[in-house]
């Protein structure tokens, strides 16, 4: 019975898409009861070294300190672009670290795209 429940659960994860569309977004205050969901968190982003490890922040304006992490920088491209920007980011919610409460784990440049862009296509989670 319990590996029905979880798969049942892992199914519902597998199948949770995301558009990175303004319309589609939650706020940053809104991360923490979405842990586990993939979902774009639209926000003002600063730049910043992450503090107790490799990579960089995008810290969102915040109430709960959400945090976009970029384990490697050089992979996603120039992320000076994004500093002071509203951006969308979409990706896992998972639970923070650097005195954050969440974050999303920066691994694809498709992640990450100014709030104003289009995207040429659905963005899931699965992709990335």
């Amino acid at each position: 019975m319990r590996f029905l429940i979880l798969g049942a659960a892992l199914a519902a994860c597998a199948a949770t898409a995301s558009y990175a569309a303004s319309e589609d977004a939650i706020t940053p205050d809104q991360t923490a009861s979405k842990m586990g969901e993939c979902m774009t968190v639209e926000g003002q982003v600063s730049l910043h070294p992450s503090t107790n490890r490799f990579g960089s922040n995008l810290s969102f304006e915040s109430s709960n300190g959400f945090t976009g992490y970029v384990p490697e920088p050089a992979s996603i491209g120039d992320l000076s672009r994004y500093d002071g920007q509203t951006v969308d980011l979409t990706g896992v919610i998972e639970p923070g670290q650097d005195g954050a409460v969440a974050l999303i784990r920066v691994t694809s440049p498709e992640q990450l795209m100014l709030a104003d862009e289009t995207p040429d296509r659905l963005l899931t989670c699965d992709r990335f």
